[in-house]
């Protein structure tokens, strides 16, 4: 069956656009991804005019006019295969429900530089036209155009594409502000760690290059450089679990875990468990967590990275395709871990207490004896309690660890205990003399009589 144009409506236009992704900074993803299929060393974003205007500029291979034309501004066209970061054929539209005008600027080697616009006010203004789609989109999209040469450029060696979102829309500056940004970039996009912050950047990236996970070699700038969390080390005990996720005899997915050393809750930036893909996170830190309908205290930091091409992202990627059934194998081995995490918090919960040893002692230097001999005969038993460490053999990494602490926390428990014994002792006898002499007082005083 042959469909004419009059029967895709301009509503294909908001799906793609507005409706395709959870939130309208998704489309910075889409020009990361651009720029990285295109073999770009250096993206850098930022804004101009304030904050009117965002531009995204890469110095990947560029577009010819041919290119601008056939691939860049098709809607779901794409001769990218699932070796390149993106393969959907949305990118370039992606900026439509942000600002007025999308203006693409770019150049190949040996070739001249061109330029188009595309007017999103003219779109959206279409919104509830029955006009045939193809009018619509002639309508807002100019002209190529043929752009001089800069005087520092060259027509042999200059390469590029600039991304101009002009004139953010008044409704998304609270969105396209520099904090939040930074934020999604640094979440999202395939950033390297920041080894001056976190000290095992170079053993987790050494293990996930053995495991065939690449990163691409790319700076992402933002007002500077962007790294991926987490940006501390010493929230987190000194090793990290390292897991494959197998599925019949296929190596699906492979994935590391921190933990805290803390016995509290990770926040963001440096909590969560994100998938990952070519270096992009799939959905948020909830996507992971989804898969496990129990409790589960959030003390881990952990990426799991998709190697398997059978597992494929969805359209919005917030999600996986499930369209076969190595992904809900896969799923529900997520499942099983997030459960075996959970007991290992379980053990370490109950054989670490740091936390509670230092309010105790808060208590005594406030001259609380009572509140803190109460918190010590519960420290008691729970450091007496018996524990159950995880059956995974990939957190027995951990069990040394937390036991280590333990130690730790039993000596330091000691000493609270001799101070408040002391403390007992002192106070006893303060109230022996006190009773012996309010006694002799008295016997004085009876005599007199």
């Amino acid at each position: 069956m042959k469909f004419a144009s009059e029967a895709i409506g301009i509503r294909l236009i908001e799906t793609v656009t507005s409706g395709l992704y959870d939130g309208n900074l998704n489309c910075l993803r889409e020009y990361v991804q651009n720029g990285i299929d295109a073999g770009a060393k250096n993206i850098e974003i930022s804004f101009e005019n304030g904050d009117q205007n965002l531009i995204i500029q890469d110095d990947g291979s560029g577009m010819n006019k041919f290119e601008l034309e056939n691939k860049a501004l098709g809607i779901g066209v794409s001769d990218k295969t699932e070796e390149d970061a993106g393969w959907r054929g949305i990118g370039i539209w992606s900026g439509v429900p942000i600002c007025q005008r999308i203006v693409i600027i770019t150049k190949k080697c040996d070739d001249k530089k061109f330029r188009i616009q595309i007017n999103n006010d003219a779109l959206r203004n279409e919104y509830m036209s029955n006009r045939p789609v193809l009018d619509i989109l002639s309508n807002a999209t100019g002209e190529i155009e043929e752009l001089p040469l800069g005087n520092d450029e060259s027509f042999e060696k200059d390469h590029y594409t600039i991304v101009r979102l002009e004139s953010i829309l008044y409704n998304q500056k609270n969105i396209f502000n520099k904090d939040d940004i930074h934020s999604y970039l640094s979440s999202v996009v395939p950033a390297p760690f920041d080894a001056k912050q976190f000290e095992l950047a170079t053993e987790i990236d050494k293990w996930l290059n053995e495991k065939g996970v690449k990163y691409p070699s790319v700076n992402i700038n933002f007002y500077g450089r962007i790294f991926r969390p987490p940006y501390k080390s010493d929230i987190f005990f000194k090793g990290f679990i390292q897991k494959e996720f197998i599925v019949g005899d296929k190596l699906i997915a492979v994935g590391w875990f921190l933990t805290t050393n803390k016995n509290e809750k990770l926040d963001k930036p440096n909590g969560g468990v994100y998938f990952k893909k070519k270096g992009f996170t799939l959905g948020d830190e909830n996507l992971v967590l989804r898969q496990y309908s129990g409790t589960y205290h959030p003390w881990q930091y952990g990426e799991i990275h998709i190697i398997s091409r059978e597992l494929r992202e969805n359209a919005a990627r917030n999600n996986f395709e499930y369209n076969n059934r190595i992904v809900q194998t896969f799923l529900a081995n997520v499942e099983e871990y997030i459960r075996q995490l959970e007991i290992q918090n379980h053990y370490q919960s109950d054989r670490i207490a740091a936390n509670q040893i230092k309010k105790a002692q808060k208590y005594l230097e406030n001259e609380d004896l009572q509140s803190a001999e109460k918190l010590a005969d519960k420290i008691k038993r729970r450091l007496n309690k018996s524990a159950r460490f995880p059956v995974e053999p990939s957190l027995k990494i951990m069990q040394p660890l937390i036991d280590s602490k333990f130690e730790q926390d039993k000596k330091e428990f000691s000493i609270l205990e001799t101070k408040i014994n002391e403390i007992k002792s002192t106070t006893r006898g303060r109230k022996k003399r006190f009773l012996i002499k309010y006694s002799h007082q008295q016997s004085v005083q009876t005599c007199e009589r």
